[in-house]
Parts: C-alpha cells; structure tokens; sequence
C-alpha cells in the first residue's frame, strides 16, 4: 500500500514538473517549431525528459532501498532476501509511470503553435 502511494505521488510530481516546464519554455518551444521542428519532434523531446527523470527516479529509490536494507542487516542481523525480478518489476514501473505522467504534458507542448508562443 504505501508503495502504492510512493508511485503515486512520485507520478503526480513528475506531471506537475513537466507541465510547468513546458509553460516556461513555450518560447523555446514556438522557436523550434518555426525554424522547422514537427509536433512529433516536440512530443518525444518531453516525453523523453518525463521518461527520464522517472527511470533515474526508480534507480535511485531501488538504490536507496539496497543501502537501507543493508544498514537493517548489519544493524538488527535481520535476514536478507533478494529477488532480482522484484528489482525488474520496479524499474518497469516506473518507466511506466514516466510514460503515463509525461504523456499530457507532451501533447500539451506539441499543441502549441509558434504564433501563439512568441510574444
């Protein structure tokens, strides 16, 4: 349950983030599509920068886990247990999750024309 809600929130942190960045850089945006850049352009660039920040997101909370589960370990003498596809299951949901929380935000960019954007 409370990774549940860990991915979540994580989710709707990353939608807040690139929606914001696509309102602050709609100039850019308008510049690159007057000088000759498609809507598809646009949409993979921003939906490759929520991909991104989600898998380097997963990583570091799988290594965060590890180094905590590791201190547990040495601390308490608590067994241990690793299960590598649980590894996997977490690091495809969260490229799921960038997907997902990146999609609206890179449809929002590549919606934008450069008339509109450059004022």
């Amino acid at each position: 349950m409370a990774a549940t809600i860990t991915f979540l929130i994580g989710g709707l942190v990353i939608f807040a983030v690139m929606l914001l960045s696509v309102v602050e850089r709609e100039k850019e945006i308008g510049i690159r599509m007057a000088v000759g850049a498609k809507r598809i352009d646009i949409l993979i660039q921003f939906l490759g920068e929520a991909i991104f920040i989600s898998i380097i997101g997963g990583i570091t909370g799988i290594i965060s886990g590890l180094i905590i589960a590791v201190v547990l370990i040495v601390v308490t003498d608590l067994p241990f247990t690793f299960e590598i596809l649980s590894i996997i299951y977490i690091f495809l949901i969260s490229l799921v999750l960038g997907i997902v929380s990146g999609a609206y935000p890179a449809f929002v960019a590549s919606s934008l024309t450069p008339i509109k954007t450059i004022k």
